[in-house]
């Protein structure tokens, strides 16, 4: 028993021993994790400090003038409060487009550009009512003792502004009728199709009007070119602008096709153009001379000297008919 007891006895230091070993070994290993860790930090800030040299010194080779601009992380920002502040973006703002489904947007282009058929456009102004107890929405006509009085020019034009008149009553009177509909749907539900029906029309009318406006205002300034470059303009197709973004390329087109036929027709203008004269005539003519000395001033004209019967003449008269004795009168 006592050989037993000292044996265990020799063995409890040994372990005491090992675990104060094992300790030391965790302490010296979490002690180098820790230098590792000190030693990344600060490779990776190094590499940053590295980078950021690098992009501001390239910033300034390429701009050297420019102000540098701090990057911040915007997080919540309130955008009312920067707004308020230092008012909104210009470049950045929204345009205000007209949202239009893709079948609406094709047809009013196609109505602007080449109108609404005349059959049609006289069936829609024929069907909407006009007459109301305290108003009527038709195109006034000219009192009978004004409209005789008128040119035909001022009556043509007349008839054109009351087409347009005519065609601005009737999108007044179906916009109208729609917002008695829509106000007074709680006494009348509203019936689909009637309100489809009214706006489309009006859609149509207003297309019509926009075009026919925009017709009559090339009318009233192209008269002032001349004729070819005249009708160019007016089969221009309008955008922002009402002759077009090429109307300089359409008049030196016209001024281009002009001097090519002159030139292959080979029209000169030569000779005089003096109505006095033909144009074959030349200025050192005889004919051109006796002209200059008739229309001559007063005082470069030679004094005037009577008609005298000469011998020369009755002698010449009295030889010729001795000579001919057919021609002695009886």
């Amino acid at each position: 028993m006592s050989s037993g007891s000292s044996s265990e006895k020799e063995k409890q230091p040994r372990k005491r021993k090992r675990s104060t070993e094992v300790e030391k070994l965790e302490k010296e290993m979490a002690a180098m994790a820790k230098k590792l860790r000190l030693l990344q930090q600060n490779d990776i800030m190094a590499t940053d400090a590295d980078e950021s040299d690098a992009t501001q010194s390239s910033e300034e080779n390429q701009s050297p003038n420019k102000v540098k601009q701090a990057s911040v992380k915007a997080a919540n920002v309130n955008e009312e409060e920067v707004s308020s502040c230092l008012g909104e973006l210009r470049e950045n703002k929204t345009s205000n487009e007209l949202d239009l489904i893709d079948d609406v947007a094709l047809r009013v282009s196609e109505y602007l550009r080449l109108g609404l058929p005349k059959e049609q456009k006289k069936e829609i102004l024929d069907l909407i009512p006009r007459k109301h107890k305290d108003f009527n929405l038709v195109a006034p006509k000219i009192n009978a003792e004004i409209l005789h009085s008128m040119k035909e020019e001022a009556i043509k034009r007349d008839n054109f502004f009351a087409h347009y008149q005519d065609i601005a009553a009737a999108n007044l009177a179906l916009s109208s009728s729609v917002l008695s509909m829509v106000l007074n749907d709680q006494n009348e539900p509203l019936e689909r199709s009637n309100i489809l029906k009214a706006l489309s029309d009006a859609v149509k009318l207003n297309a019509e009007l926009y075009r026919c406006l925009n017709i009559a205002r090339k009318i009233y300034i192209t008269p002032a070119f001349e004729k070819k470059v005249k009708a160019v303009l007016d089969k221009a197709e309008s955008t922002e602008l009402l002759f077009g973004d090429k109307v300089t390329d359409l008049i030196s087109g016209v001024k281009t096709a002009e001097t090519l036929k002159k030139d292959l027709l080979g029209t000169k203008m030569t000779g005089s153009l003096n109505w006095r004269g033909s144009s074959n005539n030349t200025v050192g003519s005889p004919k051109n001379q006796t002209k200059k000395s008739y229309f001559a001033r007063k005082d470069q004209q030679a004094p005037f000297t009577p008609r005298q019967n000469s011998s020369k003449k009755q002698n010449y008269r009295r030889n010729y008919t001795q000579s001919h004795p057919l021609q002695k009168k009886t």
